[in-house]
């Protein structure tokens, strides 16, 4: 006969890792780690002379700009999308220590998924191989995750992040530009 053990903290830590996960997945698709320095563009249209001012952004391996053309009338739009084609790009493109960031964040989102696998667990077992379910699984969430933010940053020396944020951006430092809004 199999008992089910529903505690207020075996309940909480499964929701949280859940909550978690899908957190940590958003954001590293998101492309808003790194906005740019505010852009103007003139546009110039027929009838009026305008300009529009925006700021790009730049995520781990995906950024937006924001594309101004005339097509039979005028068409602004902000495209978002990946700049990684392969991990084989150079250094200026793609550095080094956002694919190791990535490969972090995907290592500690397979891990988080084995939490959650865990967290639902603990609802019928206590201990795993002698210690908590929840120490165990606590040191899985959180060791890669920490890793991968702290190696993410190694990367702002890079020649897309200096175009963006100028020409003083080196690791750890990201010049003019600002992290997230």
């Amino acid at each position: 006969m199999c008992y089910v053990i529903i505690t207020c903290r075996s309940l909480g830590w499964t929701l949280l890792s859940i909550t978690v996960t899908l957190i940590i997945v958003a954001a590293v698709v998101s492309p808003h780690w790194i906005i740019g320095m505010p852009i103007r563009r003139d546009i110039y249209d027929n009838k009026t002379d305008t300009s529009e001012e925006f700021q790009p952004t730049v995520g781990i391996f995906n950024r937006c700009r924001k594309y101004v053309g005339s097509i039979h009338n005028l068409i602004r739009r902000e495209n978002c999308a990946t700049f990684v084609r392969s991990f084989t790009e150079p250094d200026s493109d793609f550095p080094h220590a956002w694919k190791a960031a990535v490969i972090f964040f995907a290592l500690a989102g397979l891990l988080l998924s084995l939490a959650m696998i865990m967290a639902v667990f603990s609802l019928f077992v206590r201990s795993f191989f002698g210690k908590s379910i929840f120490t165990v699984s606590g040191l899985i969430q959180s060791l890669l995750c920490v890793i991968g933010l702290v190696i993410y940053p190694a990367g702002w020396g890079s020649e897309r992040v200096k175009n963006l944020c100028g020409e003083y951006a080196d690791p750890y430092i990201v010049d003019k530009c600002d992290l997230d809004k």
